[in-house]
Formats: structure tokens, sequence, C-alpha cells
């Protein structure tokens, strides 16, 4: 050994099989719950586009008006508001892929209520 140098010697306690097994399996099990977050649907608070930000709550003239057409826009159902006194349609308007996600937004009547997003597969 070398002059300066000091050699260290640490005490490890021998390890059950059962310990052996869990610290197996520990990086198998946080891969699989990533692998099911990144496969499963998200739901977002807000999209960008371009500079512009959509969130909940915005209105579909103000969608529009930041993101432009939306590549796909289906009628989902029709909802009766709270009180029961109006009848508003459901849309779905997709926009993507944009950095390998879509975004899914989920209109009632005029309103945004929810933004989802989907990896492209």
């Amino acid at each position: 050994m070398a002059a300066g140098w000091v050699q260290l010697e640490f005490y490890r306690e021998p390890i059950s099989y059962n310990q052996e097994k869990e610290m197996k399996t520990l990086p198998w099990a946080v891969f699989a719950v990533v692998l099911v977050m990144a496969l499963s649907p998200v739901c977002a608070f807000a999209m960008r586009c371009g500079g512009d930000l959509v969130q909940e709550g915005d209105y579909k003239f103000e969608v529009l008006d930041k993101c432009g057409e939306p590549d796909l826009k289906e009628l989902v159902g029709y909802v009766i508001n709270r009180r029961g006194d109006r009848e508003m349609q459901i849309e779905q308007w997709v926009y993507g892929p944009m950095r390998g996600l879509y975004y899914i937004l989920h209109f009632e009547g005029a309103t945004l209520k929810r933004i989802e997003t989907r990896l492209k597969r």
C-alpha cells in the first residue's frame, strides 16, 4: 500500500434470502409502475399552443383562437346542466401528436372541462 493511503474495511451483515430477493425485484416493480403510468391516459390541466396556454375553463372560441382547428372533432353526447333547464353538447377535440402526445380536449357546451393526454403509439 502506498504511503498516505488508508485502507478502510467495512463490515457488512449477511443478507437473508428474502432480503436478496426483495432487492432484485424492486427495480422490476418500479419499472412496472412507470410503464403503467406512461401507457395510461393522463389528465393535464393545460396545453401549450405556440406561445399561448389553453386551460380548463376556457371557451371554444379561445381555444380556436390560440390553437386553430383541431385535427379531429367528435360529438360524444349530451348532458343536462345542473339546473336541469338546458341540454349541452359534449364534444372531444383532438390535437396532435405534439411532442409525441395527443391532446384530447373535452367540452361541455362551450366550456373546456378536461384536458387528457395520450402517448402516440
